[in-house]
């Protein structure tokens, strides 16, 4: 929800941040898709796949009131072992939302 972008830095693989220095995200100009729920410490989620290192998850979204955005979404969440090791914190390596907007019909 982009309310502590300096503490999410640690919370994200270098697969999603690429070579963005923590002072280059905290203004905010990365690669996260921004979406305002009111659901985000109770979403529900739905476990793709699980590995010992990687993990994809579906998340249930719900806008907050009164925002100009879809009103439900689902993102997919990927996760990642640090350093690739069983061991290793989890880290967020891919975030996107499972919606696509359509693509218009060509016009002959």
């Amino acid at each position: 929800m982009r309310k502590d972008l300096a503490a999410s830095y640690d919370l994200v693989n270098e697969d999603l941040k690429g070579t963005m220095t923590r002072k280059q995200w905290t203004h905010g100009d990365i690669p996260v898709i921004f979406y305002e729920a009111r659901n985000a410490k109770t979403a529900a989620f739905t476990v793709d796949y699980s590995y010992e290192t990687s993990a994809l998850l579906e998340v249930d979204l719900v806008a907050k009131l009164h925002t100009e955005t879809r009103p439900h979404l689902l993102f997919f969440v990927g996760l990642k072992r640090a350093g690739g090791k069983k061991d290793g914190r989890w880290l967020i390596d891919y975030w996107q939302p499972h919606w696509r907007p359509p693509i218009p019909a060509a016009v002959h």
